[in-house]
């Protein structure tokens, strides 16, 4: 853990944070989806009201706002610091997916489960990078997993296909060698679980957001039944 060494060097840092945030055109609850700090984290922080900060804090606050391994922890110390970015290629394909799960009002574990990915791989198409040795490069994908994300939360596959760079791809053949392989159905699977996942990848936006409240009104009478 490291402690901040006065007010005044934690204020100076958490307006370093909050600027550089706001540079990057994030909100904080951008700042948690792309695994960063909790919202609490982050107000404490913004608003120097943290008395300490775990190491895996200020890696992950160096990492969501690009700032080079350390860069937290020499602010915290009270050190004179360049603030160098990280150079990560923006991600067209992030973007989108982003505003269109945020349009369909799901949440990123909703968004990968309908996808059929884990939340992490999820995080890295948004983000446009995966963390490897410690580096931050561009996220490697393929046809098959854009239009699957695509699919997921009702964004074009063609836009999709060509935001990710991704050229001469027709997404009917793409979603067809699926069907072949098991990764997709034209009709509902067996299972609960399986048949929900289903619907929720055919369903309309309206449908879905229905759904949603299907879902949170069951949740509550659930809950106060003690069940």
């Amino acid at each position: 853990m490291t402690a901040a060494s006065s007010n005044e060097t934690q204020a100076r840092f958490g307006d370093a944070v909050r600027a550089r945030r706001l540079e990057l055109n994030l909100t904080q609850d951008d700042v948690v989806d792309l695994d960063g700090p909790s919202l609490g984290t982050q107000r404490s922080i913004e608003n120097a009201h943290a008395a300490s900060y775990q190491s895996k804090t200020l890696q992950s606050i160096d990492r969501v706002l690009r700032w080079k391994p350390g860069t937290s922890s020499k602010l915290l110390r009270g050190e004179l610091v360049a603030l160098e970015s990280v150079e990560v290629p923006s991600s067209s394909l992030g973007s989108l997916l982003r505003e269109g799960r945020k349009a369909a009002g799901l949440s990123i574990r909703a968004a990968a489960r309908s996808a059929g990915f884990s939340e992490g791989r999820w995080r890295q198409l948004e983000a446009g990078y995966e963390v490897r040795s410690g580096v931050q490069v561009p996220v490697n994908t393929t046809a098959s997993t854009v239009v699957q994300a695509a699919g997921a939360v009702a964004v074009d596959a063609d836009e999709a296909l060509h935001a990710a760079g991704i050229e001469g791809v027709d997404p009917e053949a793409v979603r067809g060698a699926g069907q072949g392989s098991g990764e997709a159905q034209k009709s509902p699977p067996e299972g609960a679980i399986d048949s929900l996942i289903w619907s929720v990848r055919t369903a309309s936006i309206a449908d879905l957001r229905r759904l949603r409240d299907v879902v949170d009104t069951a949740l509550a009478i659930r809950t106060e039944g003690g069940q």
